[in-house]
């Protein structure tokens, strides 16, 4: 119920106030992970507006967003809310991740790219990061 009405709630203010700044409904950590996961830079430091913010979100949640499509459905914002929050819980995480799971994304990020697999011995000349 509670999910249902937050997605109500965010769908009419989107479209009720145009130009009311993301962060008024959002946590900054959502907002500012969709625009990481969408546009792959830094986040600005004011919000955009809320109708834009939907519209990335929707976009995470499989909405393509053309002309013919109309505005995205409660299923879209959903899946796409779902995505803001684990994107924005991953973003928590890995600020704070120990050397060891930098030496595993590294290893994964490795492999994804056509690399080989790494010892461990390459991995920790690799990571930089400080051990918490």
């Amino acid at each position: 119920l509670i999910i249902a009405w937050r997605l109500h709630y965010l769908t009419v203010l989107g479209r009720a106030i145009p130009e009311l700044p993301g962060d008024a409904v959002l946590d900054p950590a959502e907002w500012r992970a969709v625009y990481v996961a969408i546009h792959r830079k830094s986040p600005p430091e004011t919000p955009p507006a809320l109708p834009i913010l939907l519209a990335w979100i929707a976009r995470l949640g499989g909405h393509l967003g053309r002309k013919c499509d109309g505005p995205p459905g409660p299923q879209a914002l959903w899946i796409g809310l779902q995505r803001a929050r684990d994107l924005a819980w991953g973003d928590a995480v890995g600020f704070r991740a120990p050397c060891s799971l930098s030496r595993i994304e590294i290893c994964v990020m490795d492999r994804c790219r056509g690399g080989r697999a790494m010892s461990i011995k390459q991995m920790s000349k690799r990571c930089t990061s400080p051990a918490i």
